[in-house]
């Protein structure tokens, strides 16, 4: 009874700690549907940073001599500057994913030299990998 309930219990600790199988294989839609999630993410925050910084000018601006206005408005107007630069690495990512769904593999012939019959120039099948890095 104590080897099988520690065979058990090793068999589950295996399990438990060993990797993930991922047999998933990544194609254009995916690339594609992430490229414009990601874009749209960008925009998103994009928005949000420039509407907070006229947010701050706006508050920052105004005729009032308080000065908890004009401190507000310039902790809106660096939000929004963070905002907006938060959101160029969204831009870059699907720029990346872009080109990733652009990677295409094609079978065709490729021209090559062959030292036989005065280096005549034959065709050899080839598998050719387009990757738009």
């Amino acid at each position: 009874m104590k080897c099988l309930l520690l065979a058990l219990l090793i068999g589950l600790s295996l399990q438990s700690f060993s990797q993930e199988n991922f047999n998933t294989v990544n194609n254009k839609a995916y690339y594609l549907q992430k490229s414009k999630t990601q874009k749209t993410i960008g925009w998103v925050v994009l928005g949000a940073g420039t509407s907070l910084i006229a947010a701050g000018l706006i508050t920052g601006s105004g005729k009032s001599d308080d000065l908890g206005d004009v401190f507000a408005g310039g902790a809106y107007i660096v939000s929004g500057v963070v905002l907006d630069a938060v959101s160029i690495p969204f831009f870059v990512s699907a720029s990346k994913n872009k080109k990733r769904a652009d990677a295409a593999v094609a079978f065709r012939m490729q021209p090559m030299f062959q030292p036989k019959n005065n280096f005549a120039i034959s065709q050899q099948p080839t598998l050719s990998v387009k990757i738009g890095f």
